[in-house]
């Protein structure tokens, strides 16, 4: 499976979070866990399953010899 298959699995099979915050400004980390923690005891009360995917993509590119772009 490539990338492109797994962005679109995600997009097309998951709801995404529109208050993902990332490294947005005024988003905590507590806020963030106190988020997803209230959305998960909701769609429990719900019957409902909740799927998280957390990406750290800090250190994706630390990898690529960036004299090959220069």
């Amino acid at each position: 499976m490539n990338l492109q298959q797994i962005v679109l699995l995600v997009t097309s099979n998951c709801n995404t979070e529109p208050t993902a915050s990332g490294s947005s400004t005024k988003h905590s980390t507590e806020l963030s866990i106190a988020d997803i923690y209230d959305d998960m005891i909701c769609n429990k009360d719900n019957k409902l399953i909740t799927c998280i995917l957390f990406l750290d993509l800090s250190k994706a590119f630390d990898c690529v010899d960036h004299n090959l772009f220069s």
